[in-house]
């Protein structure tokens, strides 16, 4: 059997199964980032590849893919609450690339970590047949939040707005002139991982995951790593007027966009009730927070718009299907 039949998360699953067990590690495969116990301390490290043919279109520039690198990495730390240490950044380079080029996609890497007040310690670089960029990203944390750290009860928040990123790339494929295109083709080239956002949900919550692969996707992980259902109310889902009207242009219905086409790095997390307001005071000047389901003992119920009820499928962005 070919692996674009199993797909990614089977491949990870393989992979897994022949994992050595450390014991100095605290969270290991199967969540956002790993965690390692060091004298104390949590160190957290997460590792994301970004591919020309897969992930950079012709309307990117270079400043946005070292840009778009940074963040994707640096989005699997915020999710677990942590801080950035440093970044490792190992590069596949076509031998025709331009010099400038390179600069150029340098300096994205520079301010994206500027940005989140970190740095390059170092790396690898080797000639390739396409641009190929992985970051590994090193942070530390008091606590760490988790995928299976959900509790019956807790309410489903997110961070932002969700289906942006995904609506900017329908715009680029439909040749769309609306004027929301500008931040909607903001929200897909040059997104900001919630680094800063994260390190404070964690003060209240233990579980959180990012939602670039999908909102729907990310909803079952945490389900079915806490042994749980959810509740979602599809309306309460935040999003913005440019998401509703690609939606409109392009016939593809909001629910899809918002819950399975992904590329958003905003946070999914679940909070007891009564610390819904202070965390929302803490963020207020950062990020809106909204309240948009439960957790439950069982099932994956989405309340549709007009308050019916449907089983949400848990389909998202995967790689090798």
């Amino acid at each position: 059997m070919k692996l674009f039949r199993v797909g990614e998360r089977k491949i990870i699953n393989i992979l897994e199964e022949y994992s050595n067990p450390c014991s100095n590690v605290d969270t290991g495969i199967g969540d956002d980032a790993a965690v390692l116990k060091v004298n104390k301390r949590l160190i957290v490290a997460s590792s994301d590849m970004v591919r020309e043919k897969t992930h950079v279109p012709r309307e990117m520039s270079p400043w946005q893919v070292g840009w778009y690198s940074v963040n994707a990495s640096l989005s699997d730390i915020a999710s677990m609450g942590a801080l950035p240490s440093g970044i490792l950044l190992s590069l596949g380079l076509r031998e025709d690339m331009r010099v400038e080029d390179l600069r150029e996609f340098a300096s994205g890497i520079k301010e994206a970590c500027r940005y989140h007040n970190t740095c390059v310690i170092g790396g690898d670089t080797k000639a390739h047949s396409e641009l190929t960029v992985v970051v590994t990203a090193l942070g530390e944390a008091d606590r760490v939040m988790r995928r299976d750290s959900a509790r019956i009860g807790d309410l489903i928040c997110v961070t932002g707005k969700i289906g942006e990123a995904a609506a900017g790339f329908y715009c680029l494929v439909n040749k769309l002139d609306i004027p929301e295109k500008e931040y909607l083709l903001k929200a897909a080239f040059e997104p900001i991982a919630r680094v800063r956002e994260g390190n404070i949900i964690a003060e209240y919550s233990k579980c959180c995951m990012d939602i670039s692969d999908g909102l729907a996707f990310s909803l079952y992980e945490i389900a079915e790593k806490s042994n749980s259902g959810f509740e979602v109310f599809e309306k309460k889902v935040p999003r913005s007027r440019g998401v509703k009207k690609v939606s409109h242009l392009v016939d593809i219905p909001e629910r899809e966009i918002i819950f399975h086409k992904g590329g958003d790095f905003e946070l999914l997390f679940t909070i007891d009730k009564g610390d819904f307001e202070p965390l929302r005071k803490a963020l207020s000047e950062s990020v809106e927070i909204t309240h948009i389901g439960y957790i439950t003992g069982a099932g994956r119920k989405l309340i549709t718009e007009d308050g019916g009820e449907v089983e949400l499928p848990g389909r998202g962005y995967e790689s090798f299907t």
